[in-house]
């Protein structure tokens, strides 16, 4: 990541945790929540503000090369504000490609811009395009299942 795209995402994320707490929050809460995760070893907070879709009663999210992954574990639970509300939820990493090609559209077609960074098309049928998929999980895409 550039210099100049770190600092902007760096704006972007402080503005968003911002708003998403805030009772402007519905700007943003459709698309984007808030996911805080404590360190494993540190005991540092992360608060980070990520595209999600909900299906089936779980918060579905896609992530690439974020180091705060490493914290995740489904005995350590996180807190997530969706939509102006905190909650509780234990995580599930998942990177089996035919799991991820099962859940991921339910994300696309909730926020496109999201497939437009992560570099993910829908077919006509609805699935994610395979070597689109295959592609993001080799730089190091995850869906992360939290319940």
């Amino acid at each position: 990541m550039s210099r100049t795209t770190s600092r902007t995402q760096r704006w972007f994320n402080a503005v968003a945790r911002w708003l998403l707490r805030s009772p402007l929050h519905r700007v943003l809460s459709g698309k984007v929540m808030l996911i805080e995760v404590t360190g494993r070893r540190t005991g540092r907070r992360y608060v980070v503000p990520i595209a999600y879709a909900e299906r089936d009663g779980a918060v579905l999210m896609g992530v690439a090369k974020a180091t705060w992954l490493r914290n995740l574990a489904p005995h350590r639970p996180v807190t997530l504000t969706v939509r102006g509300e905190r909650r509780v939820a234990h995580p599930e990493v998942i990177t089996d490609e035919d799991r991820v090609a099962e859940l991921y559209p339910a994300i696309l077609r909730h926020n496109s811009a999201h497939g437009r960074i992560q570099q993910l098309r829908l077919e006509p049928d609805g699935s994610v395009n395979r070597a689109d998929l295959r592609a993001g999980l080799d730089r190091g895409l995850v869906l992360v299942r939290l319940t």
